[in-house]
């Protein structure tokens, strides 16, 4: 693809540091007890149910080394389990306790609880204005990622 150049580059570099700028602002003002990527695998568990290692990891897209030391420290904290499959007695399933439910929903309200205090300023017609854009980024990220796997 052909660099961007004039003000469509200009308006994507603001952007870019926008958004980072509006991730660092959210982890560091959000008093979740969560890192982002241990929010993002309770809720990933606690949606598919239990899974084995690799198919954890694959869905978090980093290695089999990554996954294990994260689960190991969510192990050690109480919020993920291990368990053999009962239908293939080789596999072992991760799956989110009890307090990891419980972390997580609390969690999820602080976020929550943070979001609304820094939006509450806008108006419905731009909360709507942010999601279409939003929910059009996602879309075409996911295309493209089905499209790499293709």
């Amino acid at each position: 693809m052909a660099a961007e150049t004039g003000a469509r580059a200009d308006t994507l570099d603001r952007l870019e540091a926008l958004i980072m700028q509006t991730g660092r602002l959210f982890t560091a003002h959000t008093p979740g007890v969560l890192t982002p990527t241990q929010s993002i695998v309770l809720r990933h568990l606690t949606e598919r149910g239990p899974l084995p290692m690799g198919e954890l990891a694959d869905a978090l897209d980093i290695t089999m080394a990554g996954a294990t030391g994260l689960v190991d420290r969510m192990v050690q904290a109480g919020l993920l389990s291990r368990r053999r499959s009962e239908v293939d007695r080789r596999l072992v399933l991760v799956a989110v306790t009890d307090e990891g439910r419980r972390v997580l929903d609390a969690d999820r309200q602080s976020r929550f609880q943070a979001f609304r205090r820094v939006t509450e300023g806008l108006s419905l017609e731009d909360l709507t204005q942010f999601e279409r854009i939003l929910a059009l980024l996602l879309d075409r990220s996911r295309g493209e990622e089905e499209a790499e796997r293709n």
